[in-house]
């Protein structure tokens, strides 16, 4: 059983991230790189606000997403790769409104 990109559900889990400071570029200076173009284009960055809940419900919604999709919507699985208790998770989809119809065959 394939997922999108050709990967089984089992194969995901062997996966390594890569680090910061290691070769390649890491999620820390992808992250930091997005944030300075951010704060670069807002006219006066010290009125921003609500930063981190905007950060962490976007961030959060695409690592849901992208593992429903990788399980094909099995909730199980994608709760074993994202190391979550499979309520846990299916509280977080109901929260983020994510429609978990799209992730199944």
């Amino acid at each position: 059983m394939k997922a999108a990109g050709g990967k089984s559900p089992r194969s995901v889990s062997a996966v390594k991230l890569p680090q910061p400071g290691g070769k390649g570029e890491g999620l820390t200076r992808i992250l930091a790189q997005h944030l300075r173009s951010y704060f670069a284009a807002v006219d006066d960055p010290m009125k921003v606000q609500r930063l981190y809940p905007q950060i962490i419900e976007e961030v959060e919604r695409v690592l849901i997403v992208q593992c429903l999709d990788i399980a094909q919507g099995n909730q199980l699985r994608a709760a074993r790769i994202l190391g979550l208790n499979r309520n846990t998770l299916r509280r977080k989809i109901d929260e983020l409104g994510i429609d978990i119809a799209k992730y199944r065959e």
